[in-house]
């Protein structure tokens, strides 16, 4: 059930940056990662969900979308605001940065949100927060963590770390 709920946002993901960058993602990985190996990168953006507030048993979670490096997060920005017509210079600030991705991750919330309750998961999504020298020591106990690695020749790696717990769990975990 895990996997097919990454492969879902993996998928929608994929055809968002698509739209967006005007790059064409030659690679789509997922592959279940370990508990000790959380996104360690110096700058990314998360999103958090949870369970309606009726269904409190139920999972809870977030996923990063994340860069190598710096340079990485602006060079994919840029691509992406030349393709919405917007400022360079937009995409050349952390600020700027932040604010596309984050318009991304908006719309890759709306269609896997749809997608994950018609497979079950009722969700409410935070809206993305940017995080600079994002890391995580270990995800929460328990919890089931998938590494989405989107590649497009010529141009750095998107990576989103998409992290399931148990929506029990206390805030902050």
């Amino acid at each position: 059930m895990f996997h097919r709920l990454a492969e879902i946002l993996g998928r929608h993901a994929a055809t968002v940056f698509k739209t967006m960058s005007g790059l064409e993602p030659d690679r789509l990985e997922i592959i279940e990662a370990e508990e000790n190996e959380g996104p360690r990168y110096p700058l990314g953006v998360k999103v958090d969900f949870h369970s309606l507030k009726d269904r409190p048993e139920e999972l809870a979670g977030f996923f990063v979308c994340a860069f190598k490096t710096s340079e990485a997060a602006k060079e994919i920005a840029s691509v992406i605001a030349g393709k919405l017509g917007l400022s360079g210079a937009l995409a050349k600030s952390e600020r700027g940065v932040d604010d596309i991705l984050g318009e991304f991750l908006n719309i890759v919330i709306g269609l896997t949100c749809s997608d994950w309750a018609d497979h079950g998961l009722i969700t409410e999504f935070e809206p993305p927060q940017p995080l600079i020298n994002c890391q995580f020591d270990s995800f929460p106990p328990l919890a089931k963590a998938y590494h989405l690695t989107m590649s497009s020749l010529g141009h750095p790696d998107v990576s989103i770390f998409l992290v399931f717990f148990n929506g029990n769990l206390s805030e902050g975990q």
